[in-house]
């Protein structure tokens, strides 16, 4: 689903591995789950709130409040439109 080669994927999440943050677990024979770590949950609720700053800095404050209205209208209807048609990757 990231859209990424495979062997990008697997450093990634070997880094995130070597640093606590996730973990991977068998998955049958030939699969493997990676599993969120709790140190890996602390890191993403502490980063969370930055992140939505940011966010809100960068893309909510810029808008009127009529633009916001729109774009939560067309947001609902995309939204909407993936539960009754999802992706098939």
């Amino acid at each position: 689903m990231a859209g990424w080669e495979k062997s990008r994927l697997h450093h990634q999440l070997t880094r995130m591995c070597k640093r606590g943050l996730t973990r991977r677990e068998r998955c049958g024979t030939r699969g493997v789950d990676v599993v969120i770590t709790a140190e890996g949950l602390a890191a993403l609720k502490a980063a969370a709130p930055g992140h939505a700053q940011e966010v809100r800095r960068l893309f909510v404050d810029r808008l009127t409040a009529d633009e916001l209205d729109r774009f939560a209208d067309i947001a609902a209807k995309v939204l909407h439109g993936l539960r009754e048609d999802p992706p098939t990757c």
